[in-house]
């Protein structure tokens, strides 16, 4: 329908003159007073294509509206507006009373507008109406906005705020205005959305307006009748959402003459002033919503946090319970304005087992009020503090989350930089931190050029420079993956192609991989190809590995292809060729762009042959998909190096999110071994077998990388380890709960209803990791396990003298994944076997309406649930690693 408007847009515009010759002749006429029946209703429902929920909850009104003139001048008049029977009902499908005398209405306020051939001006009301009546006001005499001079395009403010239109007239009596579909953006500063579009909301608006005119002069028109949509779905499952409809009608019903009384005055403002009437705007005010339920009997702080003390204790991490009762504890966070009630809530000794969780809440909550209790109770804005490094490490790894994040937690993080009492530890924390609260804050504050975030920025891209001391620099490139600040793409590449330190060249390309695609340039690319050949030096097998990943996913041309095709059978660097091999093949799945590309070149069989495709290296690079829905689509990469000598150098695991247009890195985990070779391999050179073995645990969650954890460093460590978890249980790596969506928006319909719109979702994650080493049986086993669950709520709620009304659905879910390493190293050359495997989970949704009019002692409730099943699953890790697994454990391990 809306597609066959615009297509007869450009016949509709020939005559839209008409529609001036018809409109502007017809006016108000001075003292009469004009009748009309007026309806107004909006409904919250399931959306369109949902058939379970039963009946819609919201509310309908009727009344007669009076109109008339007080005061013209030329063609610019002053119109009065009373309303007369304001009764409230139940949506009107319903069989319901006569309805409910609304006492929310004030019948007896004046107020007026300034009207203009269709064309609403200034606003006026006396100073004593509530919100309520104003709004319901504001939005009947948004329907009179009916103004044909901008040649049947442009733009209106009416109730609901600004809004882009198009007139159509069917060349008789029927004039349609159409307002042209949009999505809802949030404008004001006590809304927000997420800065990350898969977590994101959107609302698509669609509304149209009838007017049906008057075949004769007795009046403008005969009805006008409104409809508006608004659907509201979340980026990552779109049946988390509902939507809004909404309609009015004003139908005229008759004229009474010299039915209002003239005032005199040489202008509007004289006769506004001398009947004491304020000047208001035409859109509709935001009322306030009560915090704490329909009793206000609201809870302290340390009685809420006493309720949920269960779910939040230390074994409640990853589980439904747990997350819920995180979105929760942030909602009451963000209505706490008192900081003595949260420095309490930390001091009480009863909450010492869940603190962290409570740094969490009160981190994700990003209140002012909430910043600053927790800098003052951990003493980070103090001179000599007394610093608990666990509960800092929680707070800036909280912090990198922040959802919205204000101008001044940068300051406040730049100047703890700073502070001589932090340790090398807390300092690499800050400064991933920093780099993550930069990214968040530039997204949400384009251009972002404010004095703090330029500063911010020039700090971050200074420590890249060639001179700054090999701890402070591996900080600042690892932090620049969370910042991802573009001009720091020449220092990078510099810094990886000429350091002499290769911890540094390695971290610099893993670094550049956490950036877009479209970042890497042709003078990258040239010096990633340098990287690769060992143009100038020689590199470290695990550079150019990183360096060939990223010219083969950096929108590849044919001839980088062609070139890496041929590379393949031509030098002794197995396990290099093995990993490129399979990162060719595995683009026809997982890259579009290359996909035709790769196919041309591999049916060349000048180019693609045996000699350049039979590599038996046991490094691999594959992706496979986790799971998808009609929504979302989860694919996984794994990439994997192997020494020569056939130890693990690094095992890189990667699970994207794709919905739409968007894509988020939701978890990564890499493990990175050194030094391995010389004591799993007799036949490793003495320049392998003298490096001391060492092995970190890097990792990412929701696409922010935080500092490595060191699980051994040298031999006496790593006997250390074997004998501390021969035997041993999981070791936590680390736990929190962070937000997922935030998002809150006042939705203003046209009719001048406000919709309370909030979309909150919560992540409790425990990542752990366990090692068990027997040099008697020369085996080595690890498991990096990723549980964690997720809990996400989004609500409606009208609460505003008329109605009381709130669609709400909730979704929780609990996952794990696990990934285990097993190696031989019994035999020469060694076994690997890699599994990665997803128990069963299941997705409970649930979905609670009620409706409750002013004035009633009834209320309507409705609730349902319904649950989704996903299978257990081992995902298939390439053909030479399940054959190692068939061998170490049997047909079927894999």
């Amino acid at each position: 329908m809306l597609s066959y408007r615009f297509n007869t847009l450009i016949i509709l515009l020939l005559s839209i003159t008409s529609i001036q010759q018809a409109v502007l002749g017809l006016k108000f006429e001075n003292g009469a007073k004009y009748i009309f029946e007026y309806e107004t209703e909006f409904l919250l429902s399931e959306q369109s294509h949902v058939t379970q929920g039963g009946r819609p909850v919201g509310v309908n009104l009727q009344c007669k509206a009076e109109l008339g003139v007080v005061w013209s001048r030329g063609e610019t008049a002053l119109i009065s507006l009373n309303l007369r029977d304001v009764k409230i009902k139940k949506p009107v499908y319903e069989s319901t009373p006569a309805g409910v005398k609304s006492a929310s209405i004030c019948v007896k306020c004046k107020f007026m507008f300034e009207w203009s051939d269709g064309s609403l001006g200034r606003v006026y009301a006396s100073g004593n109406e509530n919100s309520v009546s104003l709004n319901i006001k504001r939005g009947l005499v948004s329907l009179l906005q009916i103004k044909t001079s901008q040649q049947g395009h442009g733009e209106e403010v009416v109730a609901g705020g600004r809004r882009e239109v198009i007139y159509h007239w069917d060349g008789e009596s029927k004039l349609v205005k159409v307002f042209i579909p949009h999505n809802l953006k949030v404008t004001t500063e006590n809304q927000f959305y997420h800065y990350n579009n898969l977590l994101d909301v959107s609302i698509p608006y669609v509304g149209q307006q009838d007017i049906e005119l008057s075949a004769d002069d007795s009046f403008l028109f005969k009805s006008i009748s409104s409809t508006e949509l608004h659907q509201l779905r979340l980026t990552s499952k779109h049946d988390m959402g509902f939507q809004i409809k909404s309609k009015q009608s004003l139908h005229y019903t008759a004229t009474k003459k010299d039915g209002v009384r003239m005032e005199s005055g040489n202008s509007v403002d004289v006769v506004i002033t001398h009947l004491k009437l304020s000047e208001i705007s035409i859109v509709a005010d935001i009322p306030a919503v009560p915090q704490c339920g329909v009793k206000n009997k609201c809870l302290s702080l340390s009685d809420y946090v006493s309720r949920l003390y269960s779910a939040l204790k230390p074994d409640q991490f990853a589980t439904e319970q747990a997350a819920t009762a995180f979105t929760m504890f942030v909602k009451k966070l963000r209505t706490v304005n008192d900081k003595a009630e949260i420095m309490h809530m930390f001091r009480n000794k009863t909450n010492i087992l869940i603190l962290p969780q409570l740094i969490d809440g009160v981190v994700a909550a990003q209140t002012p009020v909430c910043h600053q209790s927790a800098l003052e109770y951990l003493q980070l804005n103090s001179d000599k503090p007394q610093i608990n490094e666990k509960l800092t490490e929680r707070y800036l790894f909280d912090l990198a989350y922040s959802t919205h994040p204000a101008e001044n937690v940068l300051s406040d993080l730049m100047n703890l930089y700073q502070k001589d009492f932090l340790s090398t530890t807390l300092k690499q924390s800050v400064y991933q931190s920093l780099a993550a609260v930069y990214r968040s804050h530039c997204i949400l504050h384009v251009p972002c050029e404010s004095e703090t975030a330029s500063m911010v920025r020039q700090f971050l891209l200074s420590g890249l420079s060639p001179d700054t001391p090999t701890p402070e620099l591996l900080a600042a490139i690892k932090g620049m993956a969370n910042a991802r600040i573009r001009t720091a793409v020449p220092s990078l590449v510099t810094l990886a192609e000429t350091h002499t330190d290769n911890t540094i060249v390695v971290a610099a390309l893993h670094t550049l991989k956490s950036y877009p695609p479209d970042y890497i340039d042709a003078n990258t690319k040239h010096s990633l190809y340098n990287i690769f050949h060992q143009i100038s030096k020689t590199y470290p097998s695990s550079a150019r590995v990183l360096s060939s990943s990223l010219l083969l996913t950096s929108y590849p041309d044919r001839q980088t292809i062609v070139e890496f095709v041929q590379y393949l059978g031509q030098h002794d660097d197995r396990e290099i060729q093995a990993y490129i091999k399979d990162k060719i093949m595995d683009l026809v799945k997982s890259n579009s762009y290359a996909r035709d590309i790769v196919v041309d070149v591999l049916t060349d069989t000048r180019i693609a042959h045996y000699n350049s495709l039979a590599q038996h290296g046991k490094s691999m690079a594959l992706s496979g998909l986790v799971g998808e829905s009609r929504d979302v689509v989860v694919p996984f990469f794994l990439d994997v190096e192997t020494s020569k000598y056939g130890g693990f150098k690094s095992c890189d695991v990667y699970v994207d999110i794709m919905a739409g247009s968007s894509n988020t890195r939701v978890m990564s985990v890499s493990v990175d071994f050194q030094g391995l070779d010389g004591m799993m391999s007799s036949e490793a050179p003495p320049e392998e077998a003298d490096i001391p073995p060492s092995a970190s645990l890097s990792f990412s969650i929701l696409d922010m990388k935080h500092r490595p954890y060191p699980l051994f460093s040298g031999k006496s460590d790593l006997m250390g380890v074997v004998w501390r978890t021969s035997g041993a249980g999981p070791i936590t790596a680390m736990q929190a709960n962070l937000l997922l969506q935030d998002y809150k928006m006042n939705v203003i319909l046209n009719s001048g209803i406000v919709v309370n719109v909030v979309a909150m979702g919560s992540l409790s994650f425990d990542l752990s990791g366990q090692i068990d080493i027997s040099f008697w049986h020369q085996t080595a086993k690890s498991l990096v396990s990723n549980s964690g669950s997720m809990s996400v709520e989004v609500q409606a709620t009208v609460d505003d003298g008329l109605v009381r009304t709130s669609y709400k659905t909730s979704g929780v879910s609990a996952a794990q994944i696990d990934f285990n390493t097993d190696v031989d190293f019994y035999n020469s050359p060694p076994m690997a076997c890699l599994r990665m495997i997803q128990p069963e989970f299941i997705f409970t949704q649930t979905v609670e309406k009620s409706e409750k009019l002013i004035g009633s002692v009834k209320k309507y409730r409705a609730s349902y649930k319904k649950t989704a099943s996903n299978n257990a699953k081992t995902f298939k890790l390439g053909k030479k690693n399940s054959e190692f697994c068939d061998i170490m454990f049997g047909n079927g391990a894999s």
